[in-house]
C-alpha cells in the first residue's frame, strides 16, 4: 500500500474508529482506569454498581485534585455509551469491542 492509501486510511480510522478515539478523548486516562478496574473480575455489572462505583471515583478524584471535573457519573457512563466505549444492555453495562482494544494497547505499554 503507497503512502498516500495508507496516509487516507490511517486518516479515516482517526476519525471514526471508536478505540482511537477514546485513546485521544481528553479523559481517557480517568476513563481507561475505571474502566479496566470496573471489569478487572466480571464481563458485565449492573448499571447501580458502575453508577455507585464510579461516582465513589470522582469524588475522591476530586478531592485530590486528580481530576477536576463537575460531571456526574451518570454524565459520564452516558456519554460512554454513547460515544460505543460501553454497552448498556438490560440493566448491566459491559465493555465494547473498541473499549477492549483501547484498553490491550495501553496495558500492552502502546506497543502494537
Amino acid at each position: 500500500m503507497s503512502f498516500k492509501q495508507q496516509q487516507a486510511r490511517f486518516k479515516r480510522l482517526h476519525r471514526e474508529n471508536k478505540a482511537w478515539q477514546l485513546l485521544r478523548s481528553d479523559n481517557a486516562p480517568h476513563t481507561l482506569a475505571f474502566v479496566a478496574d470496573l471489569f478487572e473480575d466480571d464481563t458485565e455489572v449492573p448499571r447501580t454498581r458502575a453508577r455507585a462505583a464510579l461516582e465513589l471515583e470522582l469524588e475522591f478524584s476530586r478531592e485530590t485534585g486528580i481530576w477536576e471535573t463537575e460531571q456526574s457519573a451518570l454524565s459520564y457512563l452516558r456519554q460512554w455509551i454513547q460515544a460505543g466505549w460501553l454497552r448498556d444492555f438490560d440493566g448491566h453495562i459491559s465493555k465494547t469491542d473498541a473499549c477492549e482494544i483501547a484498553i490491550e494497547y495501553i496495558l500492552s505499554d502502546g506497543v502494537a
